[in-house]
C-alpha cells in the first residue's frame, strides 16, 4: 500500500511566470490560474510517476502477500519493496512487524536501483514492512530540469486556452518532452 504523507506547498512554476506565459497583466484568474498550475503539475506528476516538489511517503509491504508457494507458505527472502515516486531524497525510517504485532526497526536493509527505480532488500523474515521516505527533485523549483516545467507552462497554457478536458496524445510533442523522464511504478 501507498500512501502520500505531506507534499510541498511551493509549485514548480509561479503564478508569475505563468501569467508572462500568457501575456496577462490582470489578478481577474489568478485563482484560476493556480488551480491550472496544481492540475498540470499533477498530470506531469503522474504521467512521468515521479514527485516533482519535496514529497513524503509511505509505503507498506505486507508479507501474506508474496508467497513463494501458495501451499507452503514459504516466504522468499530477501523482501524486495520498490519505492515509487522517484527521484529518491532520503528513506526517514523502515519499520518491521512480526506475527506479534511489535514493531522493530530495521537498520540493516540494502537500497539497490533498476534505473531511477528505489528498492529495499531485508533479509529479515517480517509480516509487515512500513517504509517512510522522501522524494522528488528538492524544495527548489529550480532544480526540477527546464523542460519538465515547460511542459507544466504549455500545458497550463492549453488548459487556459481549451478550457476543456483533451487527451495528451493531442499533443505529442508535450509527451514527447516529458518520455525521458517517465518510469512505469511498481507499486
Amino acid at each position: 500500500m501507498l500512501r502520500q504523507l505531506t507534499t510541498s506547498t511551493v509549485l514548480p512554476i509561479t503564478l508569475a511566470q505563468v501569467k508572462a506565459h500568457l501575456r496577462l497583466d490582470h489578478a481577474d484568474e489568478d485563482d484560476y490560474l493556480t488551480f491550472l498550475i496544481q492540475s498540470a503539475v499533477e498530470a506531469v506528476q503522474n504521467y512521468t510517476g515521479r514527485s516533482l516538489m519535496l514529497q513524503t511517503w509511505e509505503k507498506t509491504y505486507y508479507q501474506s502477500q508474496h508467497y513463494r508457494s501458495r501451499i507452503s507458505k514459504q516466504v522468499d527472502l530477501p523482501i524486495t519493496v520498490s519505492l515509487p515516486h522517484s527521484p529518491l531524497l532520503k528513506i526517514n525510517s523502515v519499520v518491521g512487524t512480526h506475527t506479534r504485532k511489535i514493531p522493530q526497526e530495521i537498520t540493516q536493509y540494502d537500497l539497490k536501483f533498476q534505473g531511477e527505480l528505489a528498492i529495499i532488500e531485508i533479509d529479515q523474515l517480517f509480516s509487515k514492512v512500513k517504509i517512510v521516505y522522501e522524494a522528488g527533485y528538492g524544495e527548489r523549483p529550480e532544480a526540477i530540469p527546464a523542460d519538465i516545467r515547460q511542459v507544466i507552462l504549455q500545458l497550463v497554457a492549453l488548459f487556459y486556452q481549451k478550457r476543456q478536458s483533451f487527451l495528451l496524445t493531442e499533443e505529442p510533442y508535450l509527451a514527447a518532452l516529458m518520455q525521458p523522464y517517465r518510469i512505469f511504478r511498481q507499486v
